[in-house]
């Protein structure tokens, strides 16, 4: 699983570069093996005015499958990049659960015909 991280004025230091991989190895533990790549973007949307305005996003690539994308924002980056991390393992157990019993709905009605 590839990780490429874009930011926008946030300054990624090496903490949260290192906090970065570690929220998503750990959302992605379970699904490695099924996503190319996870692309981030982190944004600080009203710059230095502050308020719930840093903007995290997951763009998460899966073989022959559109991508997977979830947004998320909070007044820290960190709590923003955890949430987003949260909720995109969640969305993708759904879509990948899906997935799997419409495969066995398809294969249950094949037997019966």
């Amino acid at each position: 699983m590839q990780i490429e991280i874009q930011s926008r004025n946030i300054t990624l230091t090496k903490e949260l570069r290192s906090l970065l991989k570690k929220r998503v190895e750990f959302a992605f533990n379970r699904f490695h093996h099924r996503i190319q790549k996870v692309r981030v973007r982190l944004d600080d949307i009203n710059g230095p005015k502050g308020g719930i305005d840093k903007d995290c996003q997951f763009y998460l690539t899966l073989p022959d499958q559109p991508d997977v994308v979830v947004r998320s924002q909070a007044s820290e980056i960190e709590a923003a990049i955890s949430k987003t991390a949260s909720r995109s393992a969640s969305a993708l157990s759904r879509k990948l659960s899906k997935r799997h019993y419409k495969r066995d709905l398809h294969r249950s009605q094949t037997l019966e015909a």
